[in-house]
C-alpha cells in the first residue's frame, strides 16, 4: 500500500557531469552511471517523524525543554503519529504498537495543557 511518490536527489555537480541518457538503462532517460538516490515520500515521512521525536528528546536531555512542556509533548505526538502511520502502512505491528502508545501517551499529557488554556 506504499505512498507511491519519489523524490530524486542529486548534487548539481553530479547532474552536470552525468553522461548522456542511455535508453537501455533500467529507467529510460537516465544514464546507467549517474549517481542518483531516490527517496520515497514514506522514507521522508519516517525521517521527519524520527527527527521530531529525537529533537524533543535531545532538547530535554540538554535541559532546553522540560519533558512536560507543550513543545516537547507536541513534537513527540507529531513524530510518533507519523511513525505509527508508516508502521501501519508497512504492517509493522510491533513498531505500530510502540509508536501508537507513544502518541496516545503524548496526546493524553497534552489534554490538561489545552484544558487549562480554554
Amino acid at each position: 500500500m506504499g505512498l507511491g511518490m519519489e523524490f530524486v536527489l542529486a548534487s548539481p555537480a553530479a547532474a552536470r557531469s552525468a553522461p548522456a541518457p542511455d535508453e537501455s538503462a533500467a529507467v529510460p532517460g537516465r544514464a546507467k552511471t549517474a549517481r542518483i538516490t531516490t527517496m520515497s515520500l514514506q522514507n521522508l515521512a519516517e525521517l521527519c517523524g524520527s527527527l521530531f521525536v529525537l529533537s524533543s528528546f535531545l532538547a530535554a536531555q540538554a535541559g532546553r525543554l522540560s519533558p512536560g512542556s507543550t513543545t516537547y509533548l507536541a513534537l513527540n505526538l507529531a513524530g510518533s503519529s507519523i511513525l505509527a502511520i508508516v508502521a501501519l502502512d508497512q504492517h509493522s505491528w510491533g513498531f505500530l504498537l510502540l509508536e501508537g502508545v507513544w502518541a496516545a501517551v503524548s496526546a493524553a499529557a497534552l489534554v490538561p495543557v489545552f484544558r487549562s488554556r480554554g
